[in-house]
């Protein structure tokens, strides 16, 4: 092997890493833009506020009808698993009651 290419830095993994720090400030200073647009908003027009609160209850109740969907297949697999568990539960009893 060549010196230098043992710990040599991957320039891709750099640029990669790079480029997710820049995306993250950038989402970053795009919401706090976002908050001080909306307060600007809310202070120039008081019935905005209502519209923007009702906005979100609206994103809220939509979020929440699409998150039990998930649950319940998430739910599914430990019921497997628990199944499994208390059948051999059960076997493993059966057997210390044969030994006595």
């Amino acid at each position: 092997m060549p010196p230098g290419t043992i710990n040599r830095p991957n320039p891709k993994a750099l640029k990669v890493r790079r480029e997710k720090i820049r995306t993250k400030k950038k989402l970053s200073s795009a919401a706090e833009k976002h908050k001080t647009q909306v307060n600007l908003l809310k202070a120039r027009n008081p019935k905005r506020e209502r519209k923007l609160a009702k906005r979100k209850a609206a994103l809220e109740r939509a979020a929440a009808a699409e998150q039990p969907e998930k649950d319940v297949m998430v739910d599914a697999k430990p019921d497997k698993a628990g199944k499994k568990k208390a059948a051999k539960a059960s076997t493993a009893g059966e057997e210390d009651v044969m030994q006595e």
